[in-house]
């Protein structure tokens, strides 16, 4: 890969998020719903407009092929990437040992003018740096003036494939909050399943690695890192959903009151970061790669790799997953079940596939996203400030666990 020096250029101009300052305030007298504003940020596919369980909603050129790549913008909390090798995707892709052989950069120092103080951008130092893996520390030195989460995304904006150095290919990033670190993926890909990818034990002996072979998952131990693309909004904390809402279900606003949105789907869970487990599987994705017609075998280029420990065959084989024609190829543009309730007293996770626009109070039970966090500790309390109608009735316990009784709502 190769730094650029300059902050996000003019071509991120059309990428950058296209707010509406809705209306706030209303009454239970008017038919105005008061939640305009504060359920902007809930709106997924106009505030992401991406995939969620796998983000390639976007295809860019480099060289002479096409590559599908994360366009998401917001950060997704607790993501992790799965690997059949068994190793930590953030590992290195350059590990000579196949158990840890991951999905980032190699450990790579690179020459490049860095500005040392974000003050005096103009008069940068030639300062060696290591590419991938880079403290919050270093990057807020080098000046990038954001959040944590927003420098590694721009960081990752000014990464490009050494190859081309005219591509808007943009390559992923992780944010781990524990440790402070930025770490940029050099492989996008993040779900192969499959005989074709996942029948093997991953060793480097004859025969395809199972490196190959991974799948994404969400779960309340990862809550400090954020997977993201190299578009994630800068102010992503005040329009993406990042926190569930407590005592809440979600609701369409219709004739005064808000009325709570039937589920498209129903799971029985132990807990709400069970629940929001599911709802990230059962998110928004941009699979079915049409790779058909592509005259490219990844699993004999990483074979061929891996016995010489030839990086670029390697880095070629798990780049990111070929698209020739967009049109071929599914994009969810973040259209999907991204939202959930979980139901503390009776265990029900109800996933949901349209946009809510209004919030129900009801005690004990929790709203989630499939983008924010999964851990019921990063819950918010309902709006109470909010004049609203709509509530639900109490409904009368069931023998029948597996019975669906659907939301029963009333205005005040």
């Amino acid at each position: 890969g190769q730094l650029l020096n300059s902050r996000r250029g003019s071509d991120d101009t059309s990428e950058s998020s296209d707010r509406y300052s809705g209306r706030s305030g209303g009454s239970k007298n008017s038919g105005q719903s008061p939640w305009i504003k504060y359920m902007q940020k809930f709106d997924i596919p106009r505030n992401h407009g991406s995939g969620i369980y796998v983000d390639l909603g976007g295809y860019e050129s480099v060289g002479s092929k096409s590559y599908r790549m994360p366009v998401g913008k917001c950060p997704v909390v607790g993501k992790i990437i799965d690997l059949g090798n068994g190793a930590d995707f953030l590992d290195p892709i350059s590990s000579e040992d196949p158990s840890y052989r991951g999905l980032a950069f190699p450990e790579t120092a690179v020459d490049s003018n860095i500005p040392t103080q974000p003050k005096t951008r103009g008069s940068s130092s030639v300062t060696a740096a290591k590419l991938s893996p880079v403290s919050a520390k270093d990057l807020r030195r080098w000046g990038y003036e954001g959040n944590d989460v927003a420098n590694c995304s721009e960081y990752a904006s000014n990464l490009i494939p050494a190859s081309d150095k005219t591509t808007k290919y943009r390559y992923p990033f992780v944010f781990d909050s524990d440790n402070q670190m930025c770490y940029i993926l050099y492989s996008a890909i993040q779900y192969n399943q499959g005989s074709r990818y996942c029948d093997n034990d991953g060793s480097s002996e004859e025969g395809t690695s199972s490196l190959l072979c991974m799948k994404p998952y969400k779960s309340a131990e990862d809550a400090h890192s954020y997977y993201g693309s190299a578009k994630v909004d800068p102010d992503w904390e005040e329009n993406c959903p990042m926190h569930p809402v407590r005592d809440a279900i979600f609701g369409k606003w219709s004739g005064g009151s808000c009325v709570a949105i039937a589920p498209a789907f129903q799971e029985y869970a132990n807990s709400t970061e069970d629940c929001a487990a599911i709802l990230f599987d059962n998110s928004a994705t941009d699979l079915d790669i049409d790779v058909v017609n592509e005259e490219f075998n990844e699993l004999k280029e990483l074979t061929s790799g891996l016995k010489r420990l030839n990086l670029s065959k390697v880095a070629n084989a798990i780049f990111s997953p070929l698209s020739n024609v967009a049109g071929t190829s599914r994009i969810s543009r973040g259209v999907g079940m991204n939202w959930a309730t979980y139901d503390k007293d009776s265990g029900m996770c109800a996933l949901i596939n349209e946009t809510p626009n209004c919030l129900i109070l009801n005690a004990g039970s929790i709203a989630l996203t499939a983008i924010g966090s999964p851990l019921e500790y990063d819950a918010v309390n309902y709006p109470c400030h909010i004049d609203t109608n709509g509530y639900v009735e109490p409904r009368a316990k069931t023998t029948n666990k597996y019975l669906d009784v659907p939301f029963e709502v009333t205005t005040a």
